[in-house]
């Protein structure tokens, strides 16, 4: 009796269950700055296993980085380990990291569903346009911090220059 209530009590015990565990997902702008490529495009194949699967997207916009063309990415082979659910054919707006020179990215991220991301790109901007070299001023003044320092200092020279041919006029 004692064996049998034994294996029942291994047979029957509940199996052990991991689940992706993330700390509260950061504001859009946050997420940008701790990303190392922020970029937009549809998912042109997926392989791997259930440990680690690569992920290549053809690049339609960037926000973040000077990729061109496709990218592959990494993320873990299951949503049990953050591992973020892409599907081929689809578009998303991915929050990339580089690690061990590879970029990846997982549910912690702020990747979603292109249709999904208004919130997003609201905040970014419109992006740069991966066939075009033309850079939009929403993504010069993310990418680029000393763009508003630069006119703000124009604007200083020129006032300065301005006061002293008044003063001078005196």
């Amino acid at each position: 009796m004692l064996v049998a209530l034994a294996s029942f009590g291994i047979i029957g015990a509940p199996q052990v269950a991991y689940a992706c565990s993330c700390a509260p997902v950061p504001s859009p702008r946050q997420a940008f700055e701790e990303a190392t490529a922020v970029f937009s495009g549809r998912v042109v194949s997926i392989v791997g296993d259930e440990e680690e699967l690569l992920v290549t997207v053809a690049l339609e916009r960037r926000w973040k980085s000077e990729l061109e063309g496709q990218v592959t990415l990494t993320t873990p082979g299951s949503s049990a380990a953050c591992g973020f659910p892409f599907e081929e054919g689809e578009q998303y707006l991915i929050y990339a990291q580089t690690t061990d020179g590879q970029l990846t990215t997982d549910l912690c991220s702020r990747t979603a569903r292109f249709d999904a991301t208004r919130e997003d790109r609201r905040a970014l901007g419109s992006g740069i346009p991966i066939s075009s070299g033309a850079v939009p001023v929403s993504a010069m003044t993310l990418e680029t911090p000393w763009l508003p320092i630069g006119l703000s200092l124009l604007a200083l020279v020129i006032g300065v220059v301005i006061a002293i041919g008044l003063w001078r006029k005196r």
